[in-house]
């Protein structure tokens, strides 16, 4: 039996100046793109977006939930007259997949709909799920936010040598200016489901953002939208663990160059 499971993902890369490089053009087909590759960063000098570099971290919650959308598809997926086991097998990979992209798409279009709430301050076409989904967030962020400063920038960090897409940076009443994300998930029992890449990820792009700001963050918020029904959870992250998770994230960064063999910031100097 072939390969059931593709192991790779495509990672996403940015130019020096924060613009993205996600695809590159075609060598044998012209006016074709394709998938930016580590090849090709070592060629052009570009930075791994920090979820890129964060890849490099065995993520147990996701892998958890993975495996259980695959043993749901093997359970529930009506068996077909006559087919080979091969050939179920591969179904039943198809089948779990299309929850995860499901789920995927699900998180892109709540992030793609906050964006244009905070930016807009309207929805102009939501999606009726969407729409439900985060009129939560809609009363909370029209009660707590006194300063949109942007959403969806792209920071940069020179020194360590990566990127990536900040959802938002606001200030907010009782905590200041605020980095924040956001995130779209299966509510735990207490309402949240927080993790310590959450920290991580936000402590990377504070850094960045306050190499170029004037206006430095005091706080990092994850804010989780549920992701099946109308709910929402904020979690502020302590000073202490967004330094801690900076060292953190500054070491995994050291690691994936010295694994990749490609370090962006030696290409610029």
């Amino acid at each position: 039996m072939s390969q059931l499971v593709q192991a790779t993902e495509p990672s996403h890369w940015y130019r020096a100046d924060g613009s993205p490089c996600y695809e590159v053009p075609m060598a044998s087909k012209k006016g074709a793109m394709r998938s930016t590759t580590l090849s090709d960063a070592r060629k052009m000098g570009l930075y791994p977006s920090v979820t890129t570099i964060m890849r490099l971290l065995d993520k147990p919650n996701l892998t958890a939930w993975r495996i259980e959308q695959a043993v749901l598809s093997a359970l529930t997926l009506p068996a077909t007259p006559g087919e080979s086991l091969d050939d179920r097998a591969r179904r039943i990979v198809k089948d779990a997949d299309e929850q995860v992209t499901k789920a995927s798409a699900l998180g892109h279009l709540v992030h793609d709909a906050i964006e244009e709430y905070v930016t807009k301050g309207c929805l102009l076409y939501p999606d009726p799920k969407v729409h439900n989904l985060i009129k939560t967030f809609i009363e909370w962020w029209n009660h707590n936010c006194t300063k949109l400063h942007y959403a969806e920038k792209t920071v940069v960090h020179a020194g360590y040598g990566y990127a990536g897409r900040l959802d938002c940076k606001a200030e907010i009443k009782g905590r200041g200016i605020c980095i924040i994300d956001f995130k779209c998930r299966k509510p735990s029992k207490d309402g949240g489901r927080c993790y310590p890449e959450d920290a991580m990820q936000l402590s990377a792009y504070k850094e960045a953002d306050a190499l170029t700001s004037p206006n430095t963050p005091e706080t990092c918020l994850s804010i989780i939208l549920n992701s099946e029904e109308p709910g929402l959870f904020v979690k502020e992250w302590p000073k202490d663990e967004i330094i801690h998770s900076f060292e953190c994230f500054r070491r995994l960064c050291d690691l994936w160059k010295c694994l990749k063999k490609y370090d962006p910031t030696c290409f610029q100097k």
